[in-house]
Protein backbone atom coordinates (compact mmCIF):
# COMPACT_ATOMS: atom_id res chain seq x y z
CA UNK A 1 0.00 0.00 0.00
CA UNK A 2 1.41 3.56 -1.26
CA UNK A 3 1.97 5.80 2.01
CA UNK A 4 -0.33 8.77 1.48
CA UNK A 5 2.11 11.59 3.34
CA UNK A 6 3.96 11.15 0.14
CA UNK A 7 1.66 12.87 -2.13
CA UNK A 8 1.14 16.11 1.12
CA UNK A 9 3.45 19.23 -0.41
CA UNK A 10 5.85 20.13 2.08
CA UNK A 11 4.78 24.00 1.69
CA UNK A 12 1.16 22.92 2.59
CA UNK A 13 2.37 21.07 5.67
CA UNK A 14 4.56 24.03 6.94
CA UNK A 15 1.22 26.48 6.35
CA UNK A 16 -1.33 24.23 8.35
CA UNK A 17 1.41 23.73 11.25
CA UNK A 18 1.99 27.74 10.96
CA UNK A 19 -1.76 28.50 11.04
CA UNK A 20 -2.32 25.70 14.02
CA UNK A 21 0.64 27.21 16.07
CA UNK A 22 -0.75 30.81 15.32
CA UNK A 23 -4.32 30.29 15.80
CA UNK A 24 -5.02 32.12 19.01
CA UNK A 25 -2.94 35.06 17.61
CA UNK A 26 -4.85 35.13 14.10
CA UNK A 27 -8.21 35.03 16.38
CA UNK A 28 -7.08 37.97 18.71
CA UNK A 29 -5.86 40.12 15.71
CA UNK A 30 -9.24 39.58 13.44
CA UNK A 31 -11.10 40.59 16.81
CA UNK A 32 -8.81 43.36 17.13
CA UNK A 33 -9.48 44.90 13.19
CA UNK A 34 -13.13 43.75 13.53
CA UNK A 35 -13.45 46.52 16.54
CA UNK A 36 -11.33 48.85 14.55
CA UNK A 37 -13.82 48.83 11.77
CA UNK A 38 -16.79 49.22 14.07
CA UNK A 39 -15.12 52.08 16.10
CA UNK A 40 -14.33 53.94 13.05
CA UNK A 41 -17.97 53.62 11.55
CA UNK A 42 -19.37 54.91 15.64
CA UNK A 43 -16.70 57.73 14.84
CA UNK A 44 -18.01 58.68 11.47
CA UNK A 45 -21.86 58.58 12.59
CA UNK A 46 -21.40 60.51 15.65
CA UNK A 47 -19.08 63.55 13.29
CA UNK A 48 -21.84 63.21 11.29
CA UNK A 49 -24.31 63.85 13.90
CA UNK A 50 -22.41 66.49 15.77
CA UNK A 51 -22.21 68.49 12.38
CA UNK A 52 -26.06 68.17 11.82
CA UNK A 53 -26.92 69.10 15.14
CA UNK A 54 -24.80 71.99 15.37
CA UNK A 55 -26.25 73.41 12.19
CA UNK A 56 -29.57 72.54 13.30
CA UNK A 57 -29.17 73.17 17.22
CA UNK A 58 -32.52 74.66 17.80
CA UNK A 59 -35.12 71.52 18.22
CA UNK A 60 -37.97 73.65 17.42
CA UNK A 61 -36.86 74.67 14.25
CA UNK A 62 -35.65 71.47 13.60
CA UNK A 63 -39.43 70.20 14.01
CA UNK A 64 -40.85 73.47 12.05
CA UNK A 65 -38.83 72.90 9.10
CA UNK A 66 -39.86 68.87 9.42
CA UNK A 67 -43.43 69.62 9.34
CA UNK A 68 -43.48 72.85 7.40
CA UNK A 69 -45.98 72.74 4.62
CA UNK A 70 -44.32 72.69 0.94
CA UNK A 71 -47.33 74.28 -0.45
CA UNK A 72 -47.81 78.25 0.32
CA UNK A 73 -52.17 77.75 0.39
CA UNK A 74 -52.45 81.44 0.14
CA UNK A 75 -50.75 82.20 -2.64
CA UNK A 76 -52.72 79.38 -4.65
CA UNK A 77 -56.20 80.73 -2.73
CA UNK A 78 -55.00 84.39 -4.50
CA UNK A 79 -54.27 82.32 -7.82
CA UNK A 80 -57.66 80.76 -7.67
CA UNK A 81 -59.85 83.68 -6.16
CA UNK A 82 -61.82 85.31 -8.87
CA UNK A 83 -60.70 88.54 -10.67
CA UNK A 84 -62.43 91.53 -10.27
CA UNK A 85 -65.34 92.93 -12.10
CA UNK A 86 -63.95 95.67 -14.69
CA UNK A 87 -66.44 98.79 -14.22
CA UNK A 88 -66.18 101.56 -16.78
CA UNK A 89 -67.56 105.26 -16.68
CA UNK A 90 -70.87 106.10 -15.14
CA UNK A 91 -72.93 108.31 -17.17
CA UNK A 92 -75.95 110.00 -16.23
CA UNK A 93 -78.85 111.05 -18.72
CA UNK A 94 -81.79 113.42 -18.34
CA UNK A 95 -84.85 111.60 -19.76
CA UNK A 96 -87.64 114.61 -19.23
CA UNK A 97 -89.87 115.47 -16.24
CA UNK A 98 -87.21 115.65 -13.80
CA UNK A 99 -86.24 111.99 -14.36
CA UNK A 100 -82.72 110.93 -15.08
CA UNK A 101 -81.18 107.34 -16.01
CA UNK A 102 -77.93 105.95 -14.54
CA UNK A 103 -75.55 103.65 -16.73
CA UNK A 104 -72.53 102.23 -16.41
CA UNK A 105 -70.71 99.25 -18.43
CA UNK A 106 -69.24 96.35 -16.60
CA UNK A 107 -67.43 93.11 -17.67
CA UNK A 108 -66.51 90.20 -16.09
CA UNK A 109 -62.95 88.80 -16.89
CA UNK A 110 -63.53 85.39 -15.32
CA UNK A 111 -64.34 82.32 -17.57
CA UNK A 112 -66.00 80.27 -14.18
CA UNK A 113 -66.79 82.75 -11.45
CA UNK A 114 -70.42 84.51 -11.90
CA UNK A 115 -71.37 87.15 -9.98
CA UNK A 116 -74.13 85.18 -8.59
CA UNK A 117 -75.54 88.73 -7.03
CA UNK A 118 -74.14 92.14 -6.71
CA UNK A 119 -75.59 95.52 -4.98
CA UNK A 120 -74.88 98.52 -6.35
CA UNK A 121 -75.85 102.33 -6.40
CA UNK A 122 -74.83 105.66 -8.15
CA UNK A 123 -73.61 108.62 -6.08
CA UNK A 124 -74.25 112.04 -7.23
CA UNK A 125 -74.26 116.01 -5.82
CA UNK A 126 -73.47 115.97 -2.16
CA UNK A 127 -73.47 112.77 -1.23
CA UNK A 128 -76.54 111.70 -2.87
CA UNK A 129 -77.26 108.38 -3.57
CA UNK A 130 -79.47 106.04 -5.84
CA UNK A 131 -81.79 103.16 -4.35
CA UNK A 132 -79.55 99.81 -4.01
CA UNK A 133 -80.49 97.47 -6.91
CA UNK A 134 -79.13 94.28 -7.33
CA UNK A 135 -77.79 92.41 -10.66
CA UNK A 136 -75.86 89.37 -11.44
CA UNK A 137 -72.93 89.03 -14.29
CA UNK A 138 -72.07 85.59 -15.89
CA UNK A 139 -68.71 84.84 -16.65
CA UNK A 140 -66.82 86.88 -19.67
CA UNK A 141 -70.24 89.15 -19.45
CA UNK A 142 -70.55 92.56 -20.79
CA UNK A 143 -73.56 94.46 -19.55
CA UNK A 144 -74.75 98.04 -18.28
CA UNK A 145 -75.34 98.18 -14.93
CA UNK A 146 -78.73 100.71 -14.52
CA UNK A 147 -81.10 102.99 -12.55
CA UNK A 148 -84.20 103.76 -14.92
CA UNK A 149 -86.61 107.27 -14.48
CA UNK A 150 -84.70 108.37 -11.04
CA UNK A 151 -86.78 111.49 -10.42
CA UNK A 152 -84.27 114.28 -8.65
CA UNK A 153 -85.92 117.63 -8.20
CA UNK A 154 -82.66 119.42 -7.65
CA UNK A 155 -80.56 118.83 -11.49
CA UNK A 156 -78.11 115.65 -11.35
CA UNK A 157 -75.02 117.39 -14.19
CA UNK A 158 -72.93 114.13 -13.43
CA UNK A 159 -72.38 110.59 -11.58
CA UNK A 160 -69.65 110.70 -8.79
CA UNK A 161 -69.34 107.27 -8.80
CA UNK A 162 -70.58 103.52 -8.22
CA UNK A 163 -70.63 101.74 -5.40
CA UNK A 164 -70.54 97.92 -5.45
CA UNK A 165 -71.35 95.53 -2.53
CA UNK A 166 -72.60 92.32 -0.99
CA UNK A 167 -70.96 90.39 -3.38
CA UNK A 168 -71.56 86.80 -4.22
CA UNK A 169 -69.26 84.46 -6.56
CA UNK A 170 -70.65 80.96 -7.73
CA UNK A 171 -68.76 79.20 -10.00
CA UNK A 172 -69.77 78.09 -13.07
CA UNK A 173 -68.24 75.18 -14.54
CA UNK A 174 -70.64 75.06 -17.72
CA UNK A 175 -72.40 77.98 -19.19
CA UNK A 176 -75.45 77.07 -21.32
CA UNK A 177 -74.35 77.35 -24.64
CA UNK A 178 -76.85 80.22 -25.62
CA UNK A 179 -76.02 81.76 -29.07
CA UNK A 180 -77.75 84.51 -30.74
CA UNK A 181 -77.92 85.11 -34.78
CA UNK A 182 -78.95 88.63 -35.89
CA UNK A 183 -80.88 88.25 -39.34
CA UNK A 184 -80.76 92.37 -38.99
CA UNK A 185 -78.16 93.84 -37.20
CA UNK A 186 -79.14 96.87 -34.25
CA UNK A 187 -79.58 99.56 -36.11
CA UNK A 188 -80.16 103.01 -34.41
CA UNK A 189 -82.80 105.33 -36.81
CA UNK A 190 -82.98 109.50 -35.38
CA UNK A 191 -86.42 111.61 -34.80
CA UNK A 192 -88.13 112.26 -37.76
CA UNK A 193 -90.67 114.99 -39.11
CA UNK A 194 -92.91 114.15 -41.75
CA UNK A 195 -95.48 115.39 -43.55
CA UNK A 196 -97.85 113.62 -45.63
CA UNK A 197 -101.40 114.85 -47.47
CA UNK A 198 -100.30 118.30 -45.62
CA UNK A 199 -99.83 116.06 -42.45
CA UNK A 200 -97.05 116.20 -40.17
CA UNK A 201 -95.99 112.85 -38.32
CA UNK A 202 -92.93 112.41 -36.07
CA UNK A 203 -91.05 109.67 -36.23
CA UNK A 204 -89.81 108.89 -32.73
CA UNK A 205 -86.36 107.79 -32.42
CA UNK A 206 -85.95 103.66 -32.42
CA UNK A 207 -83.39 101.16 -32.38
CA UNK A 208 -84.84 98.09 -34.17
CA UNK A 209 -83.26 94.81 -35.11
CA UNK A 210 -84.07 90.99 -35.85
CA UNK A 211 -82.97 88.22 -33.74
CA UNK A 212 -82.85 84.61 -34.00
CA UNK A 213 -82.36 82.52 -30.91
CA UNK A 214 -79.80 79.95 -32.79
CA UNK A 215 -79.47 77.72 -28.81
CA UNK A 216 -81.41 74.67 -28.14
CA UNK A 217 -83.55 76.41 -25.37
CA UNK A 218 -87.03 77.52 -24.98
CA UNK A 219 -86.13 80.68 -22.68
CA UNK A 220 -88.84 82.49 -20.77
CA UNK A 221 -87.47 85.87 -20.75
CA UNK A 222 -84.71 87.77 -22.43
CA UNK A 223 -83.83 91.33 -21.43
CA UNK A 224 -82.00 93.30 -24.10
CA UNK A 225 -79.72 96.09 -23.11
CA UNK A 226 -79.26 99.03 -25.78
CA UNK A 227 -76.30 101.62 -25.34
CA UNK A 228 -76.01 104.70 -27.87
CA UNK A 229 -72.74 105.94 -28.70
CA UNK A 230 -71.48 108.73 -29.97
CA UNK A 231 -68.18 108.05 -30.76
CA UNK A 232 -66.58 106.23 -27.86
CA UNK A 233 -68.94 108.27 -25.55
CA UNK A 234 -72.26 106.40 -24.02
CA UNK A 235 -74.87 108.99 -24.78
CA UNK A 236 -77.84 106.74 -23.64
CA UNK A 237 -79.08 103.45 -22.57
CA UNK A 238 -82.34 101.41 -22.70
CA UNK A 239 -83.64 98.27 -21.89
CA UNK A 240 -86.31 96.10 -23.27
CA UNK A 241 -87.60 92.34 -22.54
CA UNK A 242 -89.20 89.62 -24.91
CA UNK A 243 -91.11 86.78 -23.31
CA UNK A 244 -91.34 83.16 -24.51
CA UNK A 245 -88.20 83.13 -27.11
CA UNK A 246 -88.61 79.50 -28.38
CA UNK A 247 -85.47 77.74 -29.79
CA UNK A 248 -84.50 78.90 -33.55
CA UNK A 249 -87.33 81.78 -33.38
CA UNK A 250 -86.43 84.60 -34.94
CA UNK A 251 -88.08 87.97 -33.52
CA UNK A 252 -88.03 91.45 -34.90
CA UNK A 253 -87.60 93.92 -32.01
CA UNK A 254 -88.23 97.74 -32.62
CA UNK A 255 -87.80 99.89 -29.36
CA UNK A 256 -88.68 103.97 -29.02
CA UNK A 257 -86.41 106.27 -27.58
CA UNK A 258 -86.53 109.16 -25.96
CA UNK A 259 -84.07 111.89 -28.07
CA UNK A 260 -80.41 111.87 -26.95
CA UNK A 261 -79.86 115.33 -28.37
CA UNK A 262 -76.28 113.57 -29.37
CA UNK A 263 -75.03 112.60 -32.49
CA UNK A 264 -75.29 108.98 -32.44
CA UNK A 265 -72.75 106.89 -34.42
CA UNK A 266 -73.09 102.67 -33.05
CA UNK A 267 -75.29 100.97 -30.90
CA UNK A 268 -74.24 98.09 -28.91
CA UNK A 269 -77.13 95.56 -27.58
CA UNK A 270 -76.43 93.36 -25.12
CA UNK A 271 -78.59 89.95 -24.34
CA UNK A 272 -79.63 89.33 -20.64
CA UNK A 273 -80.51 85.88 -19.56
CA UNK A 274 -80.80 84.76 -15.88
CA UNK A 275 -79.36 81.41 -15.54
CA UNK A 276 -79.77 81.21 -11.85
CA UNK A 277 -83.87 81.23 -12.30
CA UNK A 278 -84.52 77.71 -12.10
CA UNK A 279 -87.35 78.69 -15.16
CA UNK A 280 -85.36 80.53 -17.07
CA UNK A 281 -86.03 77.87 -19.43
CA UNK A 282 -89.67 76.31 -20.23
CA UNK A 283 -90.77 72.76 -22.27
CA UNK A 284 -93.53 73.60 -25.28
Amino acid sequence: MPDPSAHIDRKLLERGYWIATHRISIIRWTTIALYIVIAFVYVVFFVQFGVYTYRFNDWDELMRDSIASQYSWSAIHERQAPLEVEFGQPYVFPVGDSRYDFAVEVYNPNAQWALESLSYQFTYGEGLMTPAQETFVLPKEQKYLTVFSFVSDLPIPSVAEVKEFNYRWKKVSRLPPLAWDYIEPPAYAARQIRIENGVQQVIPAHVSWVVQNASTFNLSSVTWQIGLYSGTRLAGVASYTTERLTFLEERPIELFLPDTGARIDSVKVYPIVNIFDPNFTYLR
